[in-house]
């Protein structure tokens, strides 16, 4: 590469401050930032092979890198204000560094996000992010679960998994509902909006990452309480329907991880209002269960046990 360290953060990353809460951004050892209240913070690394496919295009590595992140404030109820960024790669072109700056930044000018600092180092290609956010209200726990909450979900799940199911088998097609599968998996959306409006009615609340069990799992785990959900219930989009088998399509919603939805709990109480809610904001929001005393999660299937074993990815 003909391009240096100094030189890739200068005219890749540096962007004109106009964020008067930095003091000291991008230059010096550390970023130096102004804050009234709580901080949200949160970090993730994603690993080519690991996290995404060999050979995925830098400027959706880049946008991908950031969605992860802001889905973990968005379940927090927290918004988006700062990043820093870690990026590790092997001799990569300077048309990769600008595609990737170009997916970073179309996403997090979406959210005024500031990029603060950073490292770029030799290695194998991945990033590791931190993201600091600002509260407004009270956080969002896993553990404020109560039961008999309902369990709600936002979006649909299982897309994710199922476009990366087509990515491994190279089966992508260039038809619409195959391309909005695989857009899924690569373009997560945030719920940072929706979760600011709904906030007033979650009393727990996680991001659906590692599959849709395996992450109820840990807010039942830390509310001290298990859950029921119905197959039924949950919302699967047309896409994966018409694509998939119906047992397959489940094994998608319940395991598949990468939705980054938002799982979240309410109280039985205010389901009137947070269907009017949905309605009248358009936020797609489904529920899917309950809380219920005990460290269990129960399937049903039109009121039947539904027999299931694989509860989501694991990272060892």
């Amino acid at each position: 590469m003909d391009i240096n360290e100094f030189e890739i953060i200068s005219k890749y990353f540096t962007k004109i401050n106009t964020d008067k809460s930095i003091l000291v951004g991008i230059g010096d050892d550390a970023a130096i930032v102004n804050s009234n209240g709580s901080l949200a913070i949160t970090t993730d690394t994603l690993i080519e092979s690991i996290h995404f496919p060999k050979n995925t295009p830098a400027e959706i590595f880049g946008s991908r890198s950031l969605a992860v992140n802001l889905s973990d404030l968005a379940s927090m109820g927290a918004l988006p204000k700062w990043c820093t960024m870690s990026l590790s790669m092997p001799n990569i072109s300077e048309e990769w560094i600008k595609g990737f700056s170009k997916g970073f930044f179309k996403l997090a000018n979406q959210y005024n996000l500031s990029l603060i600092g950073g490292d770029i180092t030799r290695g194998n290609l991945s990033a590791t992010l931190q993201l600091i956010g600002t509260l407004n209200r009270k956080p969002f726990l896993r553990s404020g679960g109560i039961v008999s909450d309902d369990i709600y979900i936002t979006g649909s799940v299982g897309d994710a998994a199922a476009g990366l199911s087509l990515i491994n088998k190279k089966n992508i097609l260039s038809d619409e509902i195959s391309q909005f599968l695989i857009n899924r998996f690569y373009y997560p959306s945030p719920r940072i909006d929706e979760c600011q409006k709904i906030s007033p009615f979650i009393n727990s609340a996680i991001d659906i990452s590692d599959g849709l069990l395996s992450d109820l799992g840990h807010l039942c785990e830390a509310s001290k309480c298990g859950a029921i959900i119905k197959i039924e219930s949950l919302p699967l989009s047309k896409q994966i329907i018409t694509t998939f088998p119906f047992n397959e399509a489940i094994d998608f919603a319940l395991s598949g991880g990468d939705d980054y939805e938002i799982c979240f709990s309410a109280s039985k109480s205010n389901r009137k209002l947070l269907d009017i809610l949905s309605k009248k904001s358009g936020i797609a929001i489904t529920r899917i269960g309950q809380l219920v005393t005990g460290d269990q999660i129960s399937i049903f299937h039109e009121d039947l046990p539904y027999n299931y074993k694989n509860h989501g990815y694991r990272h060892f």
